[in-house]
């Protein structure tokens, strides 16, 4: 199967505090929570696209550690680096491949992976997924778009997947699809004229 997530953070002290609030009593508790959410949450061999922001001041060993478990459990991470993330990073194992943006397709949905969201992005006209991170939920971004039903219906099938918006767990790819389907179309999408119906 397919997950998305993205913005663990973890090793983040601030997150404790400000943008994922006082649900945590220890930067050890949110990130054994979320690495400990995505080994329950994914069989061997299931495919997680992380779309940034991974750690925060850890250490090359600690980095390891984490990624040693996602190999032990043969979970397969394809990575999309985030503003906080180094390229060193994806050396542990398990990372297929990493970059800004990619472009994927499941189910014969095609989707566009990016840390950051955009307005346009490959075949968006064509009703193409965009599935980003970045935004968290306590910062001024998150109150603006949230707030803003325009710039929601200019999003149209895009979908924030920052861990901390679905209760530290990654999302399946029936979930996102579940999600989507009652959101706008995009903005841009090429409408087909009656006669080609």
């Amino acid at each position: 199967m397919n997950y998305f997530t993205s913005d663990w953070h973890l090793g983040h002290q601030k997150m404790l505090n400000g943008l994922r609030g006082n649900i945590f009593s220890s930067v050890e508790e949110h990130d054994n929570t979320i690495i400990n959410n995505i080994i329950e949450t994914l069989s061997p061999g299931d495919n997680l696209f992380f779309l940034g922001d991974a750690f925060w001041k850890y250490s090359s060993k600690e980095v390891e550690q984490v990624m040693i478990k996602f190999k032990k459990h043969k979970i397969n991470i394809h990575w999309i680096l985030g503003n906080h993330d180094k390229v060193s990073w994806t050396k542990y194992g398990c990372v297929k491949w990493f970059g800004q943006m990619k472009d994927i397709s499941i189910d014969k949905q095609f989707i566009t992976l990016s840390h950051y969201p955009m307005l346009v992005y490959n075949k968006s006209h064509y009703s193409a997924w965009l599935l980003y991170g970045h935004i968290h939920k306590n910062d001024n971004t998150w109150d603006i778009m949230k707030d803003d039903l325009i710039l929601e219906n200019y999003l149209g099938k895009s979908l924030n997947v920052n861990v901390e918006l679905y209760d530290y767990k990654p999302l399946s790819f029936l979930q996102i699809r579940e999600i989507l389907k009652d959101k706008p179309e995009n903005f841009d999408l090429i409408k087909k004229n009656k006669k080609d119906e």
